[in-house]
């Protein structure tokens, strides 16, 4: 596992991002409780700036292909926050309600 994480590490750095790999043996509860924290609010942000672009894609006037690909990009962006909220963040409700919202105004 250690292996395929260093990979990932390596393909991140060579792609111009920062990533490292520490074995972690032992948090306290304090130190993990920070991870989850911070994990729950960087999904929460996700999912807002995510809400926040379906409300304005709801809103414009725009030709329905154009619109059908902006409710694609913000379909799969929600997926991916899904992929990594393992802490049930807020917000994902309310993010997944305005996707839907614009996929309707994208239908109608």
């Amino acid at each position: 596992m250690l292996e395929q994480l260093d990979w990932i590490a390596e393909d991140i750095v060579e792609r111009g991002g920062d990533a490292y790999v520490l074995p972690v043996t032992e948090l306290s509860e304090t130190e993990e409780s920070d991870i989850r924290r911070r994990m729950r609010e960087d999904r929460k942000e996700e999912y807002e700036k995510l809400r926040q672009a379906a409300e304005v894609l709801a809103r414009r006037t725009v030709r329905q292909p154009r619109l059908g690909r902006k409710v694609t990009v913000l379909r799969r962006g929600l997926a991916r926050a899904i992929e990594r909220d393992h802490f049930e963040s807020a917000g994902r409700a309310r993010a997944e309600k305005a996707i839907r919202l614009a996929q309707k105004r994208k239908e109608a």
